[in-house]
């Protein structure tokens, strides 16, 4: 099942809003995803690949400067201890997946598989249900530990948004992101939001 995780912000040790003081910092990515490399790509924005358990201490000897993770990855891996600002700017969101291998699941017999399906089913359900909370929790306490939040001018945030749309068409243009997907989700976004969602 898939669970909620949050918005995922970028967060720096200096403070930035624009697109042009991002290019200046070093950003890491995750090491062996195509697509983050592709939609960086679009701001032109050359990355540092680096496993998710080397960020740390990629943050602490300035390897990298900037990540972008939800609040509450920022805490639980305490990459918050080596960024002090935040920007403003939700740049994707986050789901967590919970899931067990094929092979192990068909080696239990059909009670004991019922069983997990059911046990997973509540725990993504329960994970899901307080997953904004979370969130919403973790962002401030962040600010309470004092990460500083700082927010794009109206210029750099269409700056933005027109750079996304962009890495958003590669990554369907070249097939890493379904067309019929995308557009679903884009029709699905226009519906929530004439709605007043």
């Amino acid at each position: 099942g898939l669970a909620e995780v949050g918005f995922a912000y970028p967060m720096s040790q200096k403070p930035v809003t624009s697109v042009a003081a991002i290019r200046q910092t070093k950003v890491w990515t995750p090491d062996n995803d195509p697509g983050s490399l592709r939609a960086f790509e679009a701001f032109r924005i050359s990355p540092i690949p680096l496993p998710i358990v080397d960020v740390l201490a990629g943050l602490q000897t300035g390897l990298i400067d900037s990540v972008t993770s939800p609040p509450i990855g920022a805490i639980i891996l305490q990459w918050h201890t080596q960024v002090a600002y935040g920007l403003e700017l939700p740049l994707m969101y986050v789901y967590g997946t919970f899931a067990m291998t094929e092979r192990a699941f068909k080696k239990m017999p059909a009670a004991h598989q019922a069983i997990v399906m059911e046990e997973m089913q509540q725990a993504v359900a329960k994970a899901d249900k307080s997953a904004r909370q979370d969130h919403n929790d973790a962002k401030s306490a962040l600010t309470q530990q004092g990460m500083q939040w700082v927010k794009p001018s109206k210029a750099e945030l269409e700056e933005w948004v027109s750079l996304a749309n962009i890495a958003s068409e590669k990554l369907v243009a070249t097939g890493y992101v379904s067309a019929d997907l995308y557009k679903q989700v884009l029709e699905l976004l226009a519906q929530f939001r004439a709605s007043g969602g």
